[in-house]
């Protein structure tokens, strides 16, 4: 869905790859996960992005059964955004993905059409894109 967004706002989209070319040596092949921490914008970009389209089954509620030890909370809990905080390496493996798509292409969509934003899991269409080399 991030790059959907970023299609949709171009403006938003040169941002952020030119965020990737100042922190990025121009001898890179690809960004590295030491890079990810100084993409501010672009983690800004992943996190709005799962803010607007939440991966539908972490939305799902859900009761704890039990005790939790690594975080704090009590036997029969109720917290949709309690379980995506148990997956820390999620948010990382965006940025880190995003990055790489970002840095080396441009992405335009096979037929010149604007890219549909519809329901996290379904699309009215689906995505197809073509990758361009920026460098």
């Amino acid at each position: 869905m991030a790059l959907t967004e970023l299609l949709l706002h171009p403006q938003i989209l040169a941002k952020a790859q030119k965020g990737l070319d100042d922190v990025i040596p121009a001898s890179s092949a690809i960004v590295s996960e030491a890079d990810i921490s100084k993409l501010k914008y672009l983690v800004a970009i992943v996190k709005e992005t799962l803010r607007k389209h939440p991966p539908a089954p972490l939305m799902v509620p859900r009761e704890s059964t039990a005790e939790c030890k690594r975080i704090q909370c009590g036997r029969g809990t109720h917290d949709v955004w309690l379980w995506p905080a148990i997956l820390p390496g999620y948010e990382i493996g965006n940025d880190f993905i995003l990055a790489n798509l970002l840095y080396k292409l441009n992405w335009r969509t096979t037929d010149g059409k604007e890219v549909d934003v519809g329901f996290t899991l379904m699309r009215a269409r689906p995505l197809a894109l073509v990758p361009l080399l920026r460098k």
